[in-house]
């Protein structure tokens, strides 16, 4: 398993090339996929947790992911490379000047909403329009993650969370209306990632 942070993507690619350049890594097919939301969302915690982090403290530990972070992991027969694109606002306005070319050869996009911050539901709603609104986006399957639905929410019929998933389904299927493959999930690493359709 190999983890690449650096703050500059450019730096991130040279490495990996470096990387590929092995014989039995290139045997192996290669999969680019996009990880977008908003600042604390949950990104680089589910990452993390895909990767096999057990260790409470590895998360309390996670900083805000500066730019773009590249990670590479294996599941089965073949290598994924998760770019794990950070959420604040300065960064996001840099993203979508030339988004066209960091989503180049991906083949899926999540999209990660941290379902518990009511207060930047809209404006992660709005971020995702826009990135939806790339043509490159078009070729990819879609997953979005209505994140942090956690095991408190989940059995607690009368949280406010159920009726804020209820009201956000509809908005996102509309902004997909013209994706035929996408799916939407509620997700939690409160023990280890877990995903439910919805």
């Amino acid at each position: 398993m190999v983890d690449i942070k650096k703050e500059n993507y450019n730096d991130q690619l040279e490495t990996m090339i470096e990387i590929m350049g092995d014989e039995d890594f290139n045997k192996r097919p290669k999969e680019k996929l996009l990880m977008l939301g908003l600042d604390n969302s949950g990104k680089t915690s589910i990452v993390l947790s895909l990767k096999g982090g057990e260790n409470l403290l590895s998360y309390y530990s996670l900083k805000p992911t500066k730019g773009i972070e590249i990670n590479q992991m294996e599941e089965e027969d073949k290598n994924f490379y998760v770019w794990d694109f950070g959420g604040q606002k300065k960064f996001r306005k840099e993203y979508l000047k030339d988004f066209e070319t960091k989503a180049k050869n991906a083949k899926k996009l999540i999209y990660v909403i941290d379902i518990q911050d009511f207060e930047k539901i809209n404006d992660s709603m709005d971020y995702f329009r826009n990135i939806i609104s790339f043509s490159t986006i078009k070729k990819m399957e879609i997953l979005v993650f209505l994140h942090k639905f956690d095991p408190a929410i989940e059995v607690d019929p009368n949280h406010p969370v159920h009726n804020k998933i209820r009201e956000l389904i509809p908005k996102i299927e509309e902004i997909l209306q013209s994706h035929p493959r996408y799916k939407i999930f509620k997700t939690s690493i409160y023990t280890t990632f877990r995903k439910l359709e919805v």
